[in-house]
């Protein structure tokens, strides 16, 4: 009895130094490939598929070069949550990612959050000529990324750049950029030409921002809309071309915002702020004499009943 327990003993502990032993290969084995994968990545191709899909080593295999991550398990390249630990350790391994990944618009979001990659963001750029298939699949990719209205304004939020690439569909719809410009006024200008056209949304633009007016088509730039404007906000007189600078017009514009009579310092161009100074002087030089007219007119009318009392 006691040598079988002796012998079990000895092949339990003999088994224990195999695996040790074998560990220690593999050990050193891995050590050896992280060495080589610097200038060789190729050399993960050769390796068993055991270790191609160790998400352990292979993260440690993208610190030293994400371009093995090409010759890493399939099943890795798949794997969303691995990909994006990948990602952490290196943003140029977002390439390898599987083309299912590439299509996930989930993976995408979560990626962009952890990368600002130029590889992320030609996801959304469309090829003018589409030369093979690869290319084809891209911009069935792209299109599906830059038309997906709730897809861009989250990606938008994480990376401004990508309302560069936003379809015209997009660009032309009042809800989707009146989001945009509430986010990030400057990208007014990247509304379609049909919206910079549309009142109603250039002037909640320029309650925003005055500068918008600049922004906004040719077409609107017109004296009735100009006093909209500057009704929304004051400071569109500092984005007003010369063909404004008349009394005319000026004056209609103290009659509607009669506060400017006290703000006229904001204006930045001298020559304007001088003329609605100037029509300030005249207006109260005006109510002034209408003043006075009135005194004169209530002083005949007090001679007149002095008169006939008399």
């Amino acid at each position: 009895m006691e040598n079988i327990k002796t012998d079990e003993n000895k092949m339990q502990s003999e088994r224990m130094a195999q695996e040790n032993l074998r560990g220690e290969v593999l050990k050193n084995f891995q050590k050896f490939i992280l060495k080589s994968v610097k200038n060789k990545p190729e050399i993960l191709k050769s390796v068993a598929e055991s270790i191609r899909a160790d998400k352990d080593f292979i993260l440690q295999v993208v610190a030293v070069n994400p371009d093995a991550l090409k010759w890493a398990a399939e099943s890795l390249k798949k794997d969303k949550d691995f990909m994006l630990e990948a990602i952490k350790v290196d943003e140029e391994a977002f390439i390898w990612a599987d083309e299912s990944l590439w299509a996930d618009k989930t993976f995408m979001l979560e990626a962009m959050k952890i990368s600002t990659s130029h590889l992320i963001e030609s996801s959304f750029i469309l090829f003018e000529k589409e030369s093979d298939e690869e290319m084809v699949k891209h911009n069935r990719r792209a299109k599906s990324f830059i038309t997906d209205k709730n897809f861009m304004l989250e990606a938008y939020k994480i990376n401004g750049c990508v309302i560069l690439y936003a379809d015209k569909s997009l660009k032309s719809e009042q809800d989707f950029m009146t989001q945009i410009i509430n986010i990030n006024i400057w990208d007014f200008r990247e509304a379609d030409q049909s919206l910079k056209k549309n009142k109603n949304f250039v002037l909640d633009g320029i309650k925003i921002d005055a500068r918008v007016f600049e922004w906004a088509d040719a077409s609107l730039k017109k004296e009735d809309f100009a006093l909209e404007a500057i009704k929304a906000n004051l400071d569109v007189l500092n984005y007003l071309d010369e063909s404004f600078y008349n009394e005319k017009f000026l004056s209609k514009v103290l009659e509607a915002n009669p506060e400017l009579v006290d703000k006229v310092d904001f204006i930045n161009n001298k020559k304007l702020k001088r003329m609605v100074r100037s029509l300030k002087m005249t207006g109260i030089l005006k109510e002034k004499a209408m003043a006075l007219k009135m005194r004169m007119k209530n002083f005949g009318k007090k001679r007149e009943v002095f008169s006939e009392k008399e």
